[in-house]
Order: C-alpha cells, then structure tokens, then sequence
C-alpha cells in the first residue's frame, strides 16, 4: 500500500555509542577538557549466529561491506512478507519462557511465541522493527515482522511473522539500549562496554560491525548518543555512581559533572538532556552541564520520560532516604529553560513502569488505583483521570510482574497480570478503545510503530527494495488515503529505577520520536 510522506517520522535516540573512555570524575561541577578520555576503541565485529535475521526488504539484499550476512532460518524463508494497506505496529510482552507478539490494533497474537529463559528485558532499536532482547550475556534481536520502506514520495509496508533472528550482540550483564538518528548502542553492566552500530544493518538483516568503547570502571550505566555524533557516558563504579561526562564523536571530554549521586535514568526533552540523581538533576544543554536542586536533600529521580514538543522533563521523585521500600505519591517536572524542579501530588502511588508522554507532551501516570492519570507538564495540574484496571499494588521484588505502561503516539496500551489483558487506549479520544486476554501473564511491555524510520529517509534510502519493484496494481492517484499514519512523537520506552541500595533496577530507555534519548532508568 502507498503511503505518502507528508510527515517523516523523527526516530529520537538511535542507540549512539560515539563513546569515548570514561575516567573516574575528579571535579564537582563542570570541567572543561580537551583531553582523550577514550578507555579503549576497537573497530571489532561482534555478534552470534542464531535465526531468522530477515532482509530489509521482500525485494533487495543489502550490500554492507565488513558486516556478516546471515542464513534466515526455515522459520523466515516460510513466512514470506505480504504488503499491508499501510503501517501496522504491534507490540510485545515478557513472560516466563518466552515472548509474545501482538497485533497492536486487534490485539491478537501474531506468530508463534518467541522462547527465551530466565527474566529478560525488551529495549527498542529505533528502526521500528526490532527489539532488542537483553538474556544472558548478549543481546538478541528480535524481528516483530512488519516495516515500512520509503519510495520516492511515498512508502511501502510489510508484514510477516516475527521471529528471533540470528543477530546477537554480545555484553556481559546486558543493561541499556539507546539510540538516535540511527546509530545504535549497547551498555554492558558486567564490563562497562558500549557497542555503537547502525540501525541500518539491522533492517539489512547482517550483524554489525561495532565500534566499542569501555569505560574505566564497570558500572550500571548508559551512554546517551548526542546529535553531533558524541554521546554522554554515566561515571561510576560497581558500588556507586556520582556523574556524567560528555564527549566528542572522537571521544575526547568535552566536560564533565560529578556531583549527580546515583544517577540514575536520563531522557531528552526540546532543550537538554536530563539525568537523575539522588539530590535532583543534571542537564546537558549541549555545551555545559547544569544542576537542578530537589525539593529537599534527598530527591531521587530514577525514571524519566521526555518530549520533542516539550522543555519539561517528566519523571518520578523519591524522598525517603532510609525508607526500605518508598511508595512514592508525587511525580515531578525538570524544566529545562528555568533550571527548576516542580512536584505534582497524584494522591495513589506508581512504579517505574507507570510513567509515559502522550505526542503532545502531556505526562501519564498509571496509579495504583487503577486509572490512567493525565498531567500537564506546564502548569502541573492533573487534568484528566481514566479508569483502566483494578487498583493493585507494586510488588516489593520489581522482577515479578505488575501492570505496565507503553505508548506509542496517540495510544497507549496497559498491561494487567492479575487478570491477564491487555488494554489499548485512545489518548485523544481518552477511552479504552479494546480489551483482550492474553495466554501468558505479562511482565515486560514494548512495541514497534512499522514506520519509516527518518535515518533511511535523510540517508536517501528511498529505493532500498524496490529494484525491479512492479507498482502495476498500486493506485497513486486521487481517492488514495494516505491519512492514519502518526509520524509523531510518542516513541515511548519505559525505564526502570531502583528503590535504594540492593533495589537497583536494570531499566529501559524512552527514545520518543523526534526526541533523541527519553526517559532512561537504569
């Protein structure tokens, strides 16, 4: 089906890893530096061979010169792509054994379920086809089946079976995956190495080659790719973390910040770069890194949601420092122009898990009541409530399933283990628009949108596989509706936090389109 592009999608994050080394912070505030902070670089290729890598298109292989092709498997050779009347996201859940894709409209399970052992966690790509599935001691993609191909002015979208290909990128301890503007990179917890790669070999269906950088120290970390090719890295060890450091696309410091006490979860609004700590903030502007103070000594931001339309960064707040299990009833807001912190009470608890962006920038909290909790980000006020499941209560062991909170721009969908569904929201409409059960119960929640992401549309990959693509067939004149396709924002990716020493969660990044690194937890 032929899709115009009117409105190119911006995929925020591509999972950067311009990553240079990271040295141990020396200096509270900000220091400038010209220095090479690079630990150690390679240009090393990485990655297992497993099955169902699946080509960027039904029509072309893709020539990446240095990157490894792949045998798809029998799995993929039998489920040939079919073209769709346009884009069809699908989203997918965590459970013990396995993962389950779903039709994101119908709800329905798609294919087969994909196995996988032990707890594991779902990270976007920012391609919107693959998943990145954080088990063992690698990362393995996960291809959801369906994409969309830029042509000349419009698009074409496929669908197939999803499947687990054989592209693996290896880490030890798998933490975070961010990415933007389509590069790619990997944080391993065990080693503090980040592997940076495009998301353009992905969709070619090779492993990548990567370009690695290891940190001084190995840490529960991230490295936030910037937009002129460098990246923000986190500064720790394996028993604390206390800053963040900048640098170049050549990995020489550019500055650096060592008062952010347990940092923890970051997200790019319209303005900055914001990171939590245990005494408020930190902003990166691009140029300088600036504290933000907590309403009281002891303010933990773990979790945290941006927006390309908005300043104001969205995310929780914890207050008792020596509390064992803290059941937080306010959110706050980091506004990047003003420097300033502001709190919203909501009157029922959340966990990492509950926090979302709607596309116009407005916050959403799933409380422990049950309802969805609608918040502007300027003037702080809670401006709509809807009920959507039964009041719960977070489980004290964040590895076991609770109720989770994904958004794509204009829909949200909300998982509910007690009852094993699943429900779609529609944000502009502000109702429950489907309900279906699910045949396992839910842990982990992510999606892809199928869309073109806007790397192969700046890239000039219009007629990636479309040689000898017959459009015989294809209407592409008037009466031909090209309307129901979001190339906005609302690339949510949830991330996790942690509840204090002992309680620290491996937690994903929110990459909202347009908004390069949004909502990081660690």
């Amino acid at each position: 089906m032929r899709t115009i592009l009117t409105h190119p999608r911006r995929l925020g994050l591509a999972l950067s890893v311009c990553l240079a080394g990271a040295t141990a912070l020396t200096a509270c505030g900000t220091e400038e530096s010209g220095g090479d902070t690079s630990a150690s670089t390679s240009g090393s290729e990485t990655g297992t061979a497993g099955e169902g890598a699946s080509p960027a298109s039904a029509e072309e292989s893709h020539d990446h010169e240095g990157e490894e092709s792949h045998d798809h498997g029998d799995d993929a050779k039998a489920a040939e792509p079919t073209e769709t009347a346009g884009a069809q996201p699908r989203i997918a859940y965590t459970y013990d054994g396995g993962v389950q894709v779903l039709d994101a409209t119908t709800l329905e399970p798609v294919g087969k379920p994909l196995e996988a052992e032990g707890f594991v966690r779902l990270n976007d790509m920012g391609d919107g086809r693959h998943l990145a599935l954080s088990e063992g001691n690698h990362w393995q993609v996960l291809d959801l089946g369906v994409w969309s191909q830029p042509h000349g002015d419009h698009s074409h979208s496929y669908a197939k079976d999803p499947v687990r290909t054989d592209i693996a990128i290896e880490g030890e301890h798998p933490g975070h995956v961010t990415f933007d503007d389509g590069r790619v990179l990997t944080w391993a917890d065990g080693t503090g190495t980040v592997k940076e790669f495009t998301a353009e070999s992905l969709l070619a269906g090779v492993t990548p080659k990567t370009k690695d950088w290891t940190a001084e120290h190995a840490h529960h970390g991230v490295a936030v790719p910037t937009h002129d090719g460098g990246m923000l890295v986190t500064v720790g060890t394996e028993d604390e973390r206390n800053g963040v450091m900048a640098l170049d696309a050549d990995g020489k410091k550019l500055a650096e910040y060592d008062n952010c006490p347990g940092v923890h979860g970051e997200a790019e609004v319209k303005g900055g770069v914001v990171f939590g700590c245990e005494n408020g903030a930190v902003i990166w502007d691009g140029k300088r890194f600036k504290p933000v103070d907590g309403p009281g000594d002891y303010s933990r931001v773990g979790t945290i949601k941006g927006s390309a339309k908005s300043p104001v960064a969205f995310h929780d707040l914890e207050v008792q420092k020596d509390a064992e299990f803290e059941r937080p009833e306010q959110v706050a807001m980091t506004d990047v122009r003003t420097g300033t912190m502001r709190t919203v009470d909501l009157g029922t608890s959340y966990w990492f898990r509950s926090l979302g962006r709607a596309s116009d920038g407005d916050g959403l909290v799933l409380g422990y009541d049950g309802a969805l909790h609608r918040i502007d980000t300027e003037t702080g006020k809670v401006t709509d409530k809807l009920p959507v499941i039964k009041a719960w209560k977070e489980n004290e062991d964040w590895q076991k399933p609770g109720p989770a909170l994904h958004v794509m721009g204009d829909t949200a969908w909300v998982t509910e283990p007690a009852t094993q569904k699943v429900h779609r929201i529609d944000l502009k409409a502000w109702k429950v628009t489907k309900s279906a059960t699910l045949e396992h119960v839910p842990n982990e929640l992510n999606g892809v949108d199928a869309e073109v992401p806007e790397f192969a549309v700046e890239e000039g990959h219009g007629d990636h596989g479309h040689e000898g693509h017959d459009h015989e067939g294809h209407d592409h004149g008037e009466g031909h509706d090209h309307e129901g396709h979001d190339h906005g924002e609302g690339h949510d990716h949830d991330h996790e936090h942690d509840h204090g020493e002992g309680h620290d969660h491996d937690h994903e990044h929110d990459h909202s389109e347009e908004s390069g690194h949004e909502g990081h937890s660690h």
